[in-house]
């Protein structure tokens, strides 16, 4: 290797590693940002960036000011759902063409993180780790894959996690084991037309607004699958679908 391509290789490895220590919202956004457009152009440096805006979510950080706070945490999920969103479309739209800025592939570890108005439709992700998440204000995962599960436990977990706002799973699907155990919905909720092909858990889970669950197809049904309150899964001709009790 000669030394300016390990100069290169040196100074992209130390571009990528998070760094912590104090400094304004605005300063650290810049770095996020510098990190984003570096992964854009080396696809194996991804994985590593996304890691680090995880990180940059779940830090545990009292700004002066609550609009720094909010500043940094809808910017750095921008660019979650700038890199995961796999098609270009609105809601009344259909896909139209695919994200060239789409990063395939991708585990998310935002456990414990705070989370406002956050959105993830239209995207498609390996694993995700929402444990004890708090979701504050409208949350959207409408049409959103989740292909794999959540990192070393093998499913898509949301457990413990609470939705203040609108929660909207519509036409979302899920391929492996889902856990909704313990989760906290408190506004409306919609899982319309969405597909959990695993075990899915809704154990232990409240909800203190209305659960549509419209069209919903369960592919493998699981006899040790649980479901949100007042719905049941009901066998026919065209596979198994929730049905409201009554």
């Amino acid at each position: 290797m000669t030394p300016t391509a390990s100069a290169r290789r040196s100074n992209s490895s130390a571009a990528a590693r998070p760094r912590s220590g104090p400094g304004p919202a605005p300063v650290r956004l810049g770095g996020l940002y510098a990190l984003e457009q570096l992964a854009q152009n080396n696809p194996r440096l991804r994985q590593t960036v996304v890691d680090v805006i995880c990180a940059y979510l779940r830090m545990p950080w009292t700004p002066p000011r609550e609009e720094d706070r909010q500043q940094r945490i809808r910017a750095a999920q921008r660019l979650l759902a700038d890199h995961l969103a796999w098609c270009e479309r609105r809601w009344w739209q259909r896909p139209t063409s695919v994200n060239p800025r789409f990063w395939p592939g991708m585990r998310l570890d935002l456990s414990y993180a705070t989370l406002l108005d956050f959105g993830l439709a239209n995207c498609r992700v390996l694993h995700a780790d929402f444990h004890g998440a708090t979701f504050i204000g409208r949350t959207s995962f409408s049409r959103a894959t989740f292909v794999g599960g959540a990192s070393f436990t093998g499913y898509a977990s949301f457990h413990s996690a609470t939705f203040t706002g609108h929660a909207d799973f519509g036409g979302a699907a899920f391929t492996d084991y889902t856990a909704f155990r313990g989760a906290t919905f408190k506004g409306a909720t919609s899982f319309d037309q969405a597909t959990f092909s695993g075990t899915v858990s809704f154990d232990k889970a409240t909800f203190a607004g209305r659960v549509t669950c419209t069209d919903v197809r369960v592919t493998h049904p699981n006899p040790g699958s649980t479901w949100p309150p007042g719905w049941r899964l009901e066998y026919g001709r065209g596979g198994a679908v929730l049905r409201r009790d009554g």
